[in-house]
C-alpha cells in the first residue's frame, strides 16, 4: 500500500519535468512524432525537399511502392522495417492527414496480415486494431512492399 503513493509522485514529478522540457521543432517541412517518442521525416511524402539528399532510392527512409489510381503515393518506412513487419505510410486525399499501415509478413509464403491502422489528421491520432490477411496482386503497394522488406533482409527468392 506504501507504494502507490510513492509511485504516483514519480509519475506527477515525471510528468512535470518532462511537460517542462522544451523540445526543438525538427528542421524537416513536413515530420511525425511515432510512437516510440522518434521524429520521422515525411518530407519526401509531403511533395516538400528535404535539407538532406541522399543517394540512394531510399529517400528520407521512406521507399515509394506504389501509386494510387487517384495520384497518391504509398511508401515503406525502411528504417522501421523489421524481419517480421513493415509499415506502409501515405497521405489523405488532402495532404494534410497521415496514415500508416502496420503489417507482419512472411517472406517464404509471400503472406502480409495487417496488424494495425493509425491516422494522424488535424492534431488526432487514432488507432484501429486489425488482423485481416491482405490479398496479394502483382504490382500492388503491398507486393512491392513485401518484395523490398524481403529483399532488406535476405530472404532467399527475391
Amino acid at each position: 500500500m506504501m507504494l502507490k503513493p510513492a509511485f504516483g509522485a514519480v509519475v506527477a514529478v515525471g510528468f512535470a519535468v518532462s511537460s517542462a522540457i522544451a523540445f526543438p521543432e525538427p528542421d524537416y517541412g513536413c515530420y511525425m512524432v511515432n510512437s516510440q517518442g522518434r521524429t520521422v521525416d515525411l518530407t519526401s511524402m509531403c511533395g516538400k525537399t528535404s535539407a538532406v539528399k541522399s543517394v540512394s532510392t531510399v529517400s528520407g527512409g521512406f521507399l515509394k511502392v506504389a501509386t494510387l489510381a487517384d495520384g497518391r503515393q504509398v511508401f515503406l518506412d525502411y528504417d522501421e522495417t523489421t524481419a517480421k513487419s513493415m509499415i506502409l505510410r501515405m497521405l489523405d486525399n488532402s495532404g494534410q492527414g497521415l496514415y500508416s499501415y502496420h503489417y507482419n509478413y512472411a517472406c517464404a509464403e509471400r503472406r502480409a496480415f495487417l496488424t494495425k491502422t493509425e491516422i494522424y489528421k488535424n492534431g488526432r491520432y487514432v488507432e484501429l486494431e486489425s488482423d485481416k490477411e491482405s490479398k496479394f496482386e502483382s504490382g500492388s503497394a503491398i507486393s512491392n512492399a513485401l518484395a523490398a522488406s524481403c529483399r532488406k533482409i535476405g530472404s532467399p527468392g527475391y
